[in-house]
């Protein structure tokens, strides 16, 4: 009768903590994964619609030089990257010139703005970030 314990003793199941280690470090490496992969798309989401309201400033940008070569008013542009409007003018529609242009929230706020040069040779460019 001894023997049977000592024999209980000794063979003891090594293999489930085994498992249930590998399983633990198997679920903690797929996490750290999932969540780089969540930050990376996170990012990439914010660069694209930073893209997207540069983009906006500077259609709007143009669309209010085309309306002052025409000598027309310009009113607010509505665009996919929000509704944008002309804040300041200075110079000619021609160049050189400096203008301001402002993004506008929902509620008709301003929210950002961005200053663009026009130069003589009819190039638009932005001043601000």
């Amino acid at each position: 009768m001894v023997k049977i314990k000592q024999l209980n003793r000794s063979t003891t199941g090594f293999a489930l903590p085994l498992v249930l280690i590998l399983g633990s470090l198997l679920i903690c490496s797929s996490l750290s994964l999932q969540s780089m992969a969540m930050q990376s798309r996170a990012k990439g989401i914010q660069l694209w619609q930073e893209g997207q309201l540069n983009d906006g400033f500077l259609t709007a940008a143009m669309s209010f030089v085309a309306a002052a070569r025409h000598g027309e008013s310009s009113p607010n542009q509505s665009l996919a990257a929000g509704i944008f409007q002309l804040e300041s003018w200075q110079g000619s529609a021609y160049g050189p010139a400096q203008l301001k242009v402002q993004r506008l929230s929902s509620a008709g706020k301003p929210m950002r703005s961005r200053s663009f040069q026009l130069s003589s040779e009819a190039k638009l460019k932005p001043v601000s970030p």
